[in-house]
């Protein structure tokens, strides 16, 4: 388990389109907020997501990049986003 405020490894994952995103490419270029959550449509996650996009115009004003990441496929990351509105990229990590 990374330390809050450590380095990420690199890696590479699919988002909700099923682009490829290489983590190396953000790296040194933006600050970078990593939230993980179980999955996509549970009441707990839907809200802590929807936090997040109330939240993102501060985000972005502080030039932050910021991802969201669970186990759950791109085709559900997809729905998710679209059903919630969410204006950040949501990452698979099966």
């Amino acid at each position: 388990m990374l330390e809050i405020n450590s380095k990420s490894p690199s890696f590479i994952a699919l988002d909700e389109n099923k682009n490829q995103i290489d983590f190396d490419d953000y790296l040194g270029k933006k600050a970078i907020v990593l939230f993980f959550y179980p999955k996509d449509h549970t009441p707990g996650c839907t809200k802590e997501a929807c936090t997040f996009r109330d939240q993102y115009e501060l985000f972005a004003n502080l030039n932050c990049e910021l991802f969201g990441i669970s186990s759950d496929s791109a085709n559900s990351h997809s729905s998710f986003k679209e059903k919630y509105n969410l204006p950040f990229k949501l990452l698979s990590d099966p």
